[in-house]
């Protein structure tokens, strides 16, 4: 294999391109202190070094290249989020299908087909990868955060912009988080066909009926369901602590993620059925927390988007907890048939497809705060 040379992103500085050669030409001294010159002791900095720093570590590794020396690997604060990503990218190559650089997942009721956010943040579209021909289409530009109908005619998704060139779209960009207040609630036909607005507001879920939607209002943290049918028939449900809140598929509970904090909250009556205090993660202070049912409406998925959590099963039944994969993953759902498991892999913003019974590592709670 050869040394990858090139940086992730093409519009970085010039400094950081220059970290990626040297890293790439093994002279990680002066790799780690143009580190240490440059990130430092900056927080914010460090998280998002890390994870762009992941990011070419997926690419290059994609391209089927290497991106330090053969059999010289690089070790530091300034290579972590490079060893890391290296590690999991290589566990999940060898139990798992890498089908896109996205995020945000959910499968069609059928479980032949996966919705999900193509690209990056601020600059994506809402794609479906179909599971029998293994083939990738783009149904619309702007779009993120697609969830598909229980019925599965529908595709629920948000609008942030209201153009997105296709130009922009290809283009290998950097994240921009684009303002809440741009979010809009749209739905289509899950071919991609008539789409139209609903509602102002951001993270669409649904329940057991096909005909309402609910979200989340970036207005006032509230929960809503606004009617297919009617768009002026919105109902506010209840005050939700976090952003990303996620109706259960019966429709009768919300998992409401906030500040390391999982509570479960019984919509009729606003009591909350269970929480779980959930672990430490790297960095422990930032990121927020993303959560989504299983078929049966018994267990959770839980990861993170800027905290380094892992992923996590957590069953409401029992309130226990088990770690299913290390690393920086930011969500994952099970397939209709609890077969398949699709993950979105924060570093690359990349989507996985893999057998459900072989991907867990089965970490316990001890090995994780070891792992902290």
């Amino acid at each position: 294999m050869e040394v990858k040379r090139d940086f992730f992103i093409p519009h970085e500085s010039s400094e950081r391109l220059l970290f990626c050669h040297l890293t790439g030409l093994g002279r990680f001294d002066e790799a780690e202190s143009w580190y240490s010159s440059q990130i430092g002791a900056n927080r914010s900095s460090r998280t998002l070094f890390y994870v762009r720093s992941a990011r070419y570590v997926t690419r290059t590794l994609g391209d089927g290249a290497l991106w330090h020396p053969p059999g010289k690997q690089p070790a530091g604060a300034a290579f972590l989020g490079m060893v890391e990503e290296d590690e999991q990218y290589r566990f999940l190559s060898a139990k798992a299908q890498r089908i896109a650089e996205g995020f945000h997942v959910s499968w069609s009721p059928d479980g032949k087909k996966l919705a999900f956010s193509q690209g990056v943040l601020g600059f994506s579209g809402v794609a479906v990868y179909d599971m029998a021909t293994g083939q990738t289409k783009l149904l619309i530009t702007p779009g993120k955060d697609p969830m598909y109908s229980p019925d599965g005619k529908t595709i629920a998704y948000v609008r942030n912009r209201q153009i997105l060139p296709l130009a922009h779209f290809s283009e290998d960009r950097e994240d921009k988080h684009v303002p809440f207040t741009q979010e809009e609630i749209w739905v289509m036909n899950a071919d991609g066909t008539a789409p139209r607005r609903l509602a102002q507001g951001a993270y669409p879920s649904w329940g057991g009926d096909s005909r309402r939607v609910f979200y989340h209002s970036r207005l006032d943290g509230s929960l809503y369901s606004v009617s297919m049918d009617d768009p002026t028939d919105q109902k506010r449900l209840r005050r939700c602590r976090g952003l990303y809140p996620v109706v259960s598929p019966d429709g009768k509970y919300v998992a409401d993620p906030y500040r390391g904090i999982l509570e479960i909250v019984e919509l009729s009556t606003g009591s909350t059925v269970t929480r779980w205090d959930v672990p430490a993660a790297v960095p422990a202070a930032s990121g927020v927390l993303l959560v989504s049912w299983s078929p049966e409406g018994r267990r959770l998925c839980v990861g993170a988007f800027g905290r380094r959590l892992g992923l996590w099963e957590f069953n409401l039944e029992t309130g226990e907890a088990k770690k299913i994969l290390a690393g920086y993953i930011g969500s994952a759902k099970w397939s209709p048939d609890g077969q398949h498991l699709a993950i979105a892999s924060i570093g690359a913003r990349g989507i996985w497809i893999a057998q459900a019974p072989d991907i867990g590592e089965g970490q316990t709670l001890e090995d994780h705060y070891r792992e902290v």
